[in-house]
């Protein structure tokens, strides 16, 4: 019967024509209030109190933690660890796959790793290589100080892990306020902002810097909500904004300080200002968590948080024409006993917007400098879009059996609505500024892009496509391959034929 059922499900995938671009990654709520405030309805975490130049962990965190409440994973009670992400940040271990051994980030300035400070677009990539997120009581703050050593064994112990990072620049979101809807989804957008007090207005606990784009951040904290009813008038006099307006912000020095720990980001600051010309200083940061028993392994060779893009946007290491391609090559080799190995799940980063992707699994490379070469996996591959720069966890509709010893390549087809040349994020060793050197350990026939007709090994300019797999353990495969695992969606499908007619800155 198992066989009859895969029959039908071929056969029926083949009849169907999937669309050229199929799901798209983030359906948003319709409606917007004037004022969305989720303490009225005891939809937030508590507030926090940050140690030392940390802020960027407790807004990363902040903003998962709110996702997790949000999807109904977790209750307002949650609390994620920021001392393990801010001291594994700056201490890497051993990678369990041993793929990203030797990557990391170094602390290279004259301060302490408490001190030295990072941001959202840092905390991202850790995140994504599951540096966290653990719970606090499995490393409480209070524990942490600058001579601090945790045991390796902490290293991951995570009990969440980021799915999805959304960056949405201001500029992007000015029509159909793209950031509130988020935040409606998702409960919380991280930003990083300039922070100087003689801008503060204690008594309304309202602020404003006006539009700088050349002036670094220094801040990082989590929008919450928004009023558009907030009075300009509730802002310093000296230094006023045009309009009223704000984002509810929850901030990390504690209940005291402030409304009970928040206070109100003018929509005119120039941290979230459309009309701030530096696009890596006016972006709000969704983070999408959830609970880290849904994979058991992370294949990958991006094993820093370094975002060279960033800082590099000439690069032409970073790019692929309009329906070019990039793959990573891993190997299976299961530590654990197993027989098998389920890929449930890919991911990869892009720094582009409004981007088709296509993703296919190949088995088996006869050519090792050929991510294609090997036998496709997926009848289908998976299709859809994203819409905005960031990093996304695409579960795949049908899951792949892996074998120990089997290699296996994830590649990822990129297409530009507008025809012109898609950027993807990398992995790369180089120094950012004079406080942090990131570390990417490239060996050859492991990363790919598709350019001008070949395929080219990306080891040779030292870069690491960000693309991982992600699976789950499995003795025989059980839950997707037997007791009619294949059977029954063949027969549904059957039936659907029949029917058918037709913080630091950088």
């Amino acid at each position: 019967m198992k066989f009859w059922g895969g029959i039908f499900l071929i056969f029926v995938c083949l009849f169907f024509s999937v669309p050229a671009h199929g799901k798209e990654t983030s359906k948003l709520p319709e409606t917007l209030e004037e004022v969305y405030d989720p303490r009225e309805f005891g939809k937030v975490t508590p507030v926090r109190s940050q140690k030392s130049n940390v802020c960027w962990a407790f807004s990363s965190l902040a903003a998962g933690e709110q996702s997790l409440l949000y999807k109904g994973l977790a209750d307002s009670a949650v609390d994620l660890s920021e001392a393990h992400l801010a001291y594994f940040f700056y201490h890497a271990k051993e990678d369990p796959l041993g793929n990203a051994n030797g990557d990391g980030n170094q602390n290279i300035s004259a301060k302490d790793f408490l001190a030295a400070g990072s941001n959202t677009v840092f905390s991202t990539f850790a995140l994504a290589g599951w540096v966290g997120a653990a719970e606090e009581s499995a490393v409480p703050l209070d524990s942490l100080t600058k001579e601090t050593v945790y045991d390796k064994s902490l290293a991951y112990a995570d009990t969440a892990h980021l799915q999805n990072a959304f960056w949405i620049h201001f500029k992007d979101a000015e029509e159909g306020d793209a950031v509130k809807r988020m935040i409606k989804k998702y409960g919380a957008a991280a930003v990083n902002f300039y922070w100087n007090c003689s801008y503060y207005e204690r008594e309304n606990n309202a602020y404003y810097f006006p539009l700088d784009s050349s002036r670094p951040n220094n801040h990082s904290a989590v929008i919450v909500g928004w009023d558009d009813t907030f009075p300009r008038e509730n802002f310093k006099e000296e230094n006023r904004p045009e309009h009223g307006g704000a984002w509810i912000i929850k901030n990390s020095y504690g209940k005291e300080w402030g409304d009970g720990g928040y206070f109100y980001l003018s929509y005119e600051d120039s941290a979230v200002n459309s009309r701030n010309a530096n696009e890596n200083r006016a972006r709000a940061y969704i983070f999408d968590f959830e609970p880290a028993d849904n994979y058991d392994y992370n294949y990958q060779y991006d094993g820093s948080a370094g975002a060279y893009n960033v800082t590099n946007r000439k690069s032409k290491l970073t790019k692929v024409d309009s329906k070019g391609a990039i793959a990573n090559v891993f190997a299976v080799h299961n530590k654990d006993g197993f027989e098998s190995e389920i890929l449930k799940a890919v991911s990869f980063a892009l720094f582009d917007t409004s981007v088709f992707y296509s993703i296919q699994i190949y088995k088996n490379l006869s050519d090792a400098s050929n991510p294609v070469s090997g036998t496709p996996q997926l009848v289908s591959p998976e299709r859809g879009s994203v819409r905005y720069a960031g990093y996304y966890t695409i579960p795949l509709d049908s899951p792949v059996e892996l074998r120990d010893g089997e290699n296996f390549s994830v590649v990822v087809t990129l297409e530009k609505e507008d025809g012109g040349q898609v950027e993807f994020f990398v992995d790369k060793t180089y120094r950012n500024g004079n406080w942090v050197m990131f570390t990417n350990t490239v060996k050859e026939k492991e990363s790919f892009r598709f350019l001008d007709g070949q395929w080219e090994d990306m080891a040779e300019n030292g870069i690491t496509a960000r693309i991982k797999a992600f699976t789950a353990a499995s003795d025989r495969a059980a839950d997707v391959f037997e007791d009619g695992g294949i059977f029954w969606p063949g027969m549904f499908c059957f039936a659907l034929l029949f029917l058918r007619k037709g913080c630091r800155d950088f």
